[in-house]
């Protein structure tokens, strides 16, 4: 058990596992350029109450770099010898490599943990992903899985003003994403099932390889629960990464732009040019700052532990966007395989 000695304490220990990009090295590399954190070590030291204690890196160097950059006292080569240690924490964050999620997130299991902070994808497969949810749930310790885009509070508000009718009755979706199915179609699923419910791939168009050879981008149609179309199409990120989306509903039209940086909604009004016809006008436009969302996933954690919240993305809600791009690769396949 390596639990932190803070009982009875608001304060509690981390260890982050892997030291790249979204560990802390975005913000390593922008040199403290007073900009929002966006990175997990850079949401924690923001947070009054955690504190990263330790980092596990196999790569020595950038141990050393890490831990040197964000004062962390303990930095270990991998995870056993952290656990071998002694050095006690409440809360682990897994940034490892996608490969290695399993892995790390079955080790951390027995440690009897008040919370874990999981990138996406949670797993490699959908299967191995149900296997360690259940297991994480059956544990009760809180399993957050990063897909941002659920922490950002105006995309909150946006899913408020669809669940209320504000919007009317969707219409249809077109959607963007480059970089793999999993790696960043993943993020636009999760959005879409957030917003919608889970949805139904229906057919797979095409695929390309901008990435990673074993997860290409493929271009599908689904369908949401009240069977709405939705197009999911690929850009290439060899040219420039892409994910953007448009929702179209009986009461207008709403563009997330930009990664999710930029938000334009468009009512419904009676055209001001051409009497008796109704078309679609822009009514405001919002700039979310969605990577440093991490702040607000970080404090959600944090509620949940204390017991005041649920967390808005969890082991559950990572399947499912899993089980859908898993679908999708799938119909690729059968596709893919009848076109040879």
């Amino acid at each position: 058990m390596t639990t932190s000695n803070n009982a009875g304490s608001d304060l509690f220990d981390v260890v982050i596992i892997g030291c790249g990009r979204i560990a802390g090295g975005i913000e390593e590399a922008r040199l403290d350029d007073g900009v929002a954190p966006v990175s997990h070590a850079g949401a924690y030291r923001a947070h009054p109450n955690f504190r990263v204690v330790a980092c596990i890196e196999p790569d020595e160097k950038r141990r050393q770099e890490f831990m040197s950059y964000w004062d962390v006292p303990h930095g270990f080569a991998d995870l056993a010898s952290f656990v071998d240690s002694g050095v006690q924490v409440d809360v682990a964050s897994v940034c490892s490599p996608n490969a290695f999620h399993i892995e790390h997130l079955k080790a951390l299991l027995p440690l009897e943990l008040k919370g874990v902070f999981c990138e996406k994808p949670l797993a490699e497969t959908a299967k191995r992903a149900v296997e360690i949810a259940q297991a994480y749930e059956r544990a009760g310790v809180p399993l957050l899985v990063h897909y941002l885009r659920r922490w950002v509070p105006e995309i909150a508000t946006l899913k408020q003003d669809i669940d209320s009718g504000a919007w009317g009755d969707l219409l249809n979706v077109v959607a963007y994403y480059s970089k793999g199915l999993k790696h960043n179609g993943s993020h636009v699923v999760d959005l879409l099932t957030y917003f919608f419910g889970k949805l139904t791939p229906l057919y797979a168009l095409s695929a390309l390889v901008d990435h990673d050879p074993n997860d290409p981008s493929i271009s599908a149609v689904l369908k949401t629960p009240d069977n709405k179309m939705v197009h999911l199409l690929t850009g290439d990120e060899r040219q420039f990464q892409h994910i953007e989306a448009s929702f179209l509903f009986t009461g207008g039209r709403v563009d997330m732009e930009n990664l999710g940086r930029t938000f334009r909604f468009r009512k419904r009004a009676p055209d001001k040019a051409i009497p008796g016809i109704m078309t679609i006008s822009e009514t405001k436009r919002v700039h979310p700052d969605t990577p440093a969302a991490i702040n607000d996933a970080v404090e959600n954690l944090y509620q949940c532990i204390l017991g005041k919240s649920e967390l808005n993305g969890d082991g559950a809600s990572a399947v499912d966007a899993l089980q859908t791009c898993e679908a999708i690769s799938d119909l690729w396949k059968v596709r893919d395989g009848a076109a040879h």
